[in-house]
């Protein structure tokens, strides 16, 4: 009778209705013995190994694991991963060696590595494993910190999954995705403990410059159900629902026609596609095994304390609020504001922009007293509008800064910000942005309009949701965030008011205006020439970008490194020693060594104005490129495909474009001011995320010989990210590195210890 309402459920699914009731348990995810392997090793990853070390493994064969690696703590990125190569090819040539039949006086090592495999494997096996020798990076610590975040959110995630119709177990496919993680950022623009993609997003949530619900735990829960459970009526079955959460319905329904099955463990070993990479093979395992550590913790990791559950209550912005006003009205220390609605983005908290009415605010419970009065009572304030005029030009012989000051006048403390130039070198030829800022006041506050929308089904004393009704179905995009990246805070459980969803601030239109609302806080300074004055300049050491990838990056003949055309998703945790090695012909020798100065680290909302000029477009539409952005990057700030920049800019397919080149963009469905905020948006969220694992611990000097290149400067001993390198030396130029020039080197070092060695920053991903 159990099977009979079953499948009856399941015919009703696959006809279009909603799931009413989640299976649970191995009902709903089931363990073939073919996948039992997989299951175990994912469970060691996550529990023995932490990213200090690894496993080196067959790719195909996971019960097949040649070495537990341990690193030496504080071990440079390019000393760690020139160990796993060195690790891997002794794996490769054992491999290569007995597949030419040798069984006889063996040594050690070779015995053992035969005994993985079975009793008389064929020769040809262990040449085709000679090369699968795959390294996978371990996760323990970073699963652990997940698990004691998660503690902030997760019984609140469960209770809004089951009410939509999908199994709460799913509640640990974040450990896969993040580590729970709310401010996680991948290089290809996943965000959120989910890793959704903008476009995928935008169908179930709010995604602009100013509201950004990705990044909100509970609300990405909400579209993260719904969109579990469209994946689960376009497949049939959770286990496959899972996998089209990486690889996409599409991708999986493909799949299952080629092999006219819908059996998961038949799908992972036999679907043959260059999409279904190891990642995508692996993800409904991975699942399986956190599922298995995050419901028993103390089994792997002994006894823990987990983040108290969030309990807060909700209030409706009535009207738009700069971060000043808002403070002001609910009297909430400024961090724990953030901190609970971590929806509103950096350019709210700067004072750029206002939150929108409509917004639903969280606040303390114990914080909360009064607060609707004081919100309600919050007059309007009256907006301010800017009107920017940029232009360019090229410094012609004989000029100052002074006189080109004067001649646009600007100050010349603006026209150092917006340039980022050494007054001392100004050299002719050198390309120059000049902005003016003008204020316009605006009698009444800016505000759109829109229906009022919820996600169906909502649970009854769930917050209000944001979520406009999407203007058209778009394709399912797969999340390419699948290596779990470190530290967040975590899910729990919450009060919520009863206050009905008032109407929200639309997104940002396709074609946006080039005139935006500015809060007057944020309203730049006049200098006397009516030029605007910037802010006053941070440290440099807190200007700091993420560290580019290897995997994005690829040397390019001795000029700078290339920026990839449309970026690969990553693998689930893939090998550093699957990236190109460093092109380091000679070490690198410092020819003097700065006092070991205490650099500090960037703020959760480090400041980028100091460095915004690298950023800004010019009057014709062009930008400089500059290190972890890509063609996919800028297609996705701007709503146009790719081959459309290609096609303005000569690019073939395929080819790559350098840091540092000009490149011209489409700004047909974007305005300039909205793109350059969500650049800065993107990086100051990767400044974030690598501050808050290192610090700068001192300088030294090195003078550049032939032969050094940007890519051998940034990943050879020292291994420092190239923005790293260019905000200590701000005048080298990046595409031509010449002999002699004296170079700035800053020492990284992990946070929390001594400077024994610099800290590794890239971590096999």
């Amino acid at each position: 009778m159990r099977r009979f309402l079953a499948a009856i459920a399941s015919l009703l699914l696959l006809a279009g209705a909603s799931p009413t009731k989640a299976a649970t348990g191995d009902e709903a995810f089931p363990r073939p013995y073919a996948l039992q392997p997989q299951i175990r090793f994912w469970k060691r990853v996550y529990t023995e190994v932490d990213t200090n070390g690894g496993l080196i493994h067959d790719a195909e064969h996971l019960d097949v694991v040649y070495e537990t690696v341990r690193m030496p703590e504080g071990l440079s990125g390019g000393a760690f991963q020139a160990r796993v190569d060195a690790r891997k090819e002794a794996y490769r040539r054992m491999l290569l060696s007995l597949a030419e039949g040798r069984r006889d006086d063996l040594s050690p090592d070779e015995q053992r590595v035969l005994q993985l495999w079975p009793s008389g494997v064929a020769s040809e096996t262990l040449r085709h494993a000679a090369e699968n020798v795959r390294f996978q990076l371990g996760q323990a610590d970073r699963f652990r910190e997940g698990l004691v975040r998660s503690g902030r959110w997760e019984s609140q995630i469960r209770r809004t999954l089951e009410l939509n119709g999908v199994p709460p177990e799913l509640a640990a496919l974040p450990h896969v995705e993040s580590s729970y993680n709310p401010e996680a950022y991948s290089r290809v623009g996943a965000a959120g403990i989910w890793q959704f993609m903008r476009k995928t997003a935008r169908r179930f949530m709010r995604v602009d410059d100013v509201v950004d619900e990705r990044f909100d735990p509970l609300r990405s829960s909400q579209a993260a159900a719904h969109f579990l459970a469209e994946n689960y009526r376009e497949t049939g079955s959770w286990p496959l629902a899972v996998t089209a959460y990486n690889h996409g319905a599409g991708g999986v329904k493909r799949a299952e026609q080629i092999l006219g099955t819908e059996d998961i463990a038949t799908i992972v070993r036999r679907y043959k596609s260059p999409t279904f990479g190891f990642a995508s093979r692996n993800f409904y395992t991975s699942f399986l095994a956190a599922l298995d550590v995050s419901s028993d913790p103390e089994r792997y990791f002994g006894a823990m304390e987990r983040s108290a559950p969030l309990e807060f209550r909700t209030y409706v912005l009535p009207h738009s609020y700069s971060v000043g006003a808002l403070q002001h009205a609910v009297g909430v220390n400024l961090d724990t504001l953030r901190a609970d609605n971590l929806a509103l983005r950096t350019p709210f908290w700067r004072g750029r922009r206002y939150a929108p009415a409509g917004y639903a605010l969280r606040l303390p419970s114990g914080h909360a007293q009064g607060a609707e009065l004081a919100l309600a009572n919050a007059p309007p304030e009256p907006h301010s509008e800017v009107e920017v005029h940029t232009r360019t030009y090229r410094v012609a012989r004989g000029d100052t800064l002074r006189r080109i000051a004067h001649r646009f006048g600007v100050s010349e403390r603006t026209l150092l910000a917006q340039n980022q130039i050494n007054p001392h070198r100004l050299r002719p030829g050198t390309l120059l942005t000049i902005s003016s800022v003008r204020r316009v006041a605006v009698a009444e506050p800016v505000r759109a309009e829109l229906p009022v929308a919820r996600m169906e089904p909502v649970p009854a004393d769930a917050e209000p949701s944001l979520t406009p009704p999407p203007a058209q179905e778009v394709a399912p995009s797969p999340s390419p965030g699948n290596e779990p990246v470190a530290s967040a805070t975590a899910p729990g459980t919450e009060t919520v008011s009863e206050a009905p969803l008032a109407s929200t601030a639309a997104p940002e239109p396709a074609s946006s205006p080039t005139r935006e609302p500015v809060p007057p806080a944020a309203a730049p300074a006049q200098d006397s020439a009516g030029a605007a004055e910037p802010p006053a300049a941070a440290p440099v050491a807190q200007e700091a970008l993420p560290s580019p990838s290897p995997a994005e990056e690829t040397p390019q003949s001795g000029a700078a490194p290339a920026v990839n055309d449309s970026p690969a998703p990553p693998s689930l945790a893939s090998s550093p020693s699957e990236q190109p090695a460093p092109p380091s012909s000679h070490p690198r020798k410092a020819v003097a060594s700065a006092p070991a100065e205490s650099v500090p680290a960037a703020s959760p909302t480090a400041n980028l104005d100091l460095s915004a000029g690298r950023y800004r477009v010019d009057a014709k539409g062009f930008i400089e490129v500059q290190a972890d952005e890509t063609l996919g990057h800028y297609a996705q700030w701007l709503n146009v495909s790719a081959a459309r920049l290609r096609s303005l800019n000569g690019l073939r397919a395929g080819h790559s474009v350098a840091i540092g080149r000009r490149l011209r963009l489409d700004f047909s469905r974007c305005s300039h001011a909205s793109f350059e905020e969500r650049r800065l948006a993107y990086h100051e969220a990767l400044r974030r995320e690598f501050f808050d694992t290192f610090e700068v611990a001192g300088t030294e000097q090195y003078v550049l010989r032939k032969g050094d290149t940007l890519w051998s400067l940034s990943r050879g001993q020292v291994a420092i990210p190239v923005w790293l390198l260019h905000q200590y030396n701000p005048d080298l130029d990046l595409a031509s590195l010449r002999p002699g020039v004296r170079v700035t080197i800053p020492r990284v070092q992990k946070r929390g210890t001594t400077e024994s060695g610099e800290a590794r920053q890239s971590e096999g991903a």
